[in-house]
This record gives C-alpha cells, structure tokens and sequence, in this order.
C-alpha cells in the first residue's frame, strides 16, 4: 500500500513537471509602433535541460534515483516527503555531523536545503555541483538531528563527465 502511494506521488511530480515544462515561455515583448532598421549578430542560448533526481523521504531511510552526479550539469531534486513523520533534506560534505551544528552553520555548509517538509509534501530544487566538488565526499540527509541520529543518509558522489 506504501509503495503505491509512493508511485502515486512521484508520477504525479513528473506528471506536472511535464505540464510545467509544456507551458513554457511566449513572447513578452511588447510593439513600441516604431521599426528598428539595426540588425545584430546575438543569438540567445538555451540552458540545458536539468537531470532529474527523484528522492523519497521515507521514515527509515532516504532513497534517491540518483547518487552520481557531475559538477557543471544543471539538476532538478524532486524531494517528497512519503513518511508519516516530518523529515528535511540537505546535502553537505559527509564530515559534517548535522546534529552538532547551529541551524545558521548548517545553512552556510549545505549545497541544498529543505528545513522541513510534511507528510505527503514535496519541493522541487534546481542545484548545478560546481567544480569545486570533484573528489569531496557529501550525503544526502535530514537537517533535522533526530533524523540524521537515526541513520537517515545517503553517500553520494560528484566525478567528472564521462
């Protein structure tokens, strides 16, 4: 029964992702009534489409799709909360311990983080690893002390592209 709740959550994420996605942008500019004669060479580049990392937060444990990444590549964490308890998500170097820190030390050393989110809530966070983190060890775990106690983590690794 939880695992079809989980399924059921995690399709309706990418469900409206993709609405999101279809939307997208139209013209906004608007005609002032005069003609420009000037013609530039510009062109516009379009940002890369993220890679997706869906990550359950169950009571127990932390299950992402992803735990390879690579530093340049734009990605979009889908984080929903499939517990029944309350539980966060933030990705920091492994070394840290999440218990022992200050909520304003957790927020100046975490790359992503999420302080809270309810049973059944989900949130969606766009992060691109910088270069810097080649060869560093991170997790993937709960802000929350109790959480991180409990073993709610993930290793995760950042390698070059192949």
């Amino acid at each position: 029964m939880n695992s079809q709740k989980t399924i059921r959550l995690v399709l309706l994420a990418l469900i409206l992702l993709l609405a999101l996605a279809a939307c997208g942008g139209g013209d906004t500019s608007s005609y002032t009534g005069s003609q420009d004669t000037t013609s530039t060479n510009a062109t516009t580049t379009t940002p890369p489409t993220p890679t997706y990392d869906i990550v359950s937060l169950k009571d127990t444990k932390i299950v992402p799709s992803l735990t390879t990444f690579s530093p340049g590549v734009p990605y979009r964490f889908i984080v929903a909360n499939v517990g029944k308890k309350d539980h966060g998500f933030v990705i920091l170097l492994s070394a840290l311990n999440v218990s022992q820190m200050s909520k304003d030390d957790l927020h100046k050393a975490a790359l992503i983080i999420i302080d809270n989110l309810t049973p059944h809530q989900s949130m969606i966070v766009d992060y691109t690893f910088p270069a810097s983190a080649l060869g560093q060890n991170y997790e993937m775990t709960s802000p929350m002390p109790a959480d991180f106690q409990a073993g709610l983590k993930v290793s995760i690794t950042v390698t070059a592209k192949k």
